[in-house]
């Protein structure tokens, strides 16, 4: 008896055990992953001695060669809800039409960023993001999201610093020459090394190859654990000049698929030096009531603030009264594996002494 039931208590102590380190692995997991957001290169612009105001456009190319496209137009005929749908109608309008443009703004300096765009596809319909250092906001013609600054990512809750760094990101290649390209493919940019007339990136996943001449630089993956990689690449060509500064950039961004077809292309249109005043106008954290730099007067009407332990939304009526809901943010996942492991202790020390009671 004592045996089936030392057998039994074992079995709940295995699979306490497995919880237990099932949960322990997502913790470290999370840990890790904060641990390399707050050990990450310092970004590009905080060296930057004035702020600056970036005007570009991003154009998305017909990228599919054409035995692709016929493929995929087989795979979604006569399933309007296939989940390739959507790639094979942006393909087939960019082939028809041309590229997909989106043009961007972007106000920056170590002390804040903003961006602003607006895609030549949705009828001006925009989507701005800003982080002035206290308050990271969401801004569209309808809602306006805040959270806190320094908050960390939690997934499903709205992350305004992470849209800014994919943004900064991509600029940053202008400014390091393409050399931020290694961070991009999981390398890091002081991978970098002089190989004959070129510099090389390695990691065990990939190699790029960095090259740069008189007509501009170009950077292609020689090696790749995934073969459908290699001979992928991008480019960086033309000038544009800071301001009156005399400093110059690539004016150009183009990234190539390994077959050779242009997928995107990145065009600076204007870069200038700007005021204190205006870098603090542009990240000011927008107000229903309130007038802004790009947008001129706001046109939203609800206010979704994160800031706190709980959301508070606030509905801003025509008649000017204004309607507030509070409610649990449910996006706590990091709590989740804690409150697992915690009664996965309880539970095994339960067991044990049980156990131990029962001997």
């Amino acid at each position: 008896m004592l045996d089936g039931a030392v057998r039994g208590h074992g079995c709940i102590l295995g699979v306490s055990a497995f919880w237990y380190v099932w949960c322990m692995k997502w913790i470290c997991i999370w840990i890790l992953a904060l641990w390399c957001s707050l050990v990450s290169a310092e970004p590009w612009y905080e060296s930057l001695d004035e702020p600056l105001h970036i005007r570009y456009r991003v154009e998305f190319h017909a990228s599919m060669s054409n035995a692709e496209f016929a493929a995929m137009g087989r795979r979604i005929n006569g399933r309007p809800e296939h989940p390739d749908r959507r790639a094979y109608e942006m393909e087939r309008e960019r082939r028809e039409q041309g590229p997909s443009v989106v043009e961007h703004e972007l106000w920056v300096d170590h002390r804040g960023v903003r961006r602003s765009n607006t895609s030549n596809t949705d009828d001006g319909l925009y989507y701005d993001a800003g982080n002035n250092g206290k308050t990271g906001w969401m801004l569209t013609r309808t809602g306006l999201t805040l959270v806190d600054a320094d908050a960390p990512s939690v997934p499903g809750q709205p992350d305004p610093k992470a849209r800014l760094e994919d943004q900064t990101r991509d600029l940053g290649r202008f400014f390091t020459r393409g050399k931020t390209i290694a961070s991009a493919v999981g390398i890091g940019e002081d991978a970098w090394v002089a190989d004959g007339d070129a510099l090389v990136a390695q990691s065990e996943r990939m190699t790029l190859r960095l090259v740069e001449d008189g007509e501009g630089v170009k950077i292609t993956i020689t090696e790749a654990q995934n073969p459908e990689y290699v001979g992928t690449g991008w480019s960086l060509e033309g000038e544009i000049e800071i301001g009156d500064s005399g400093r110059m950039l690539p004016s150009v961004f183009n990234s190539f698929t390994a077959e050779g077809q242009l997928e995107q292309r990145v065009v600076l249109e204007e870069i200038r030096a700007i005021s204190d005043s205006e870098i603090k106008a542009a990240t000011r954290m927008p107000t229903v009531d309130g007038e802004d730099l790009v947008r001129g007067a706001f046109t939203f009407t609800t206010i979704q603030d994160h800031r706190g332990g709980e959301i508070v939304q606030e509905t801003h009526a025509p008649d000017g009264t204004v309607s507030t809901e509070r409610y649990n943010p449910s996006g706590r996942g990091w709590l989740r594996p804690v409150l697992w492991v915690l009664a996965g202790a309880i539970v095994v020390v339960l067991v044990w002494l049980r156990v131990r009671r029962g001997s």
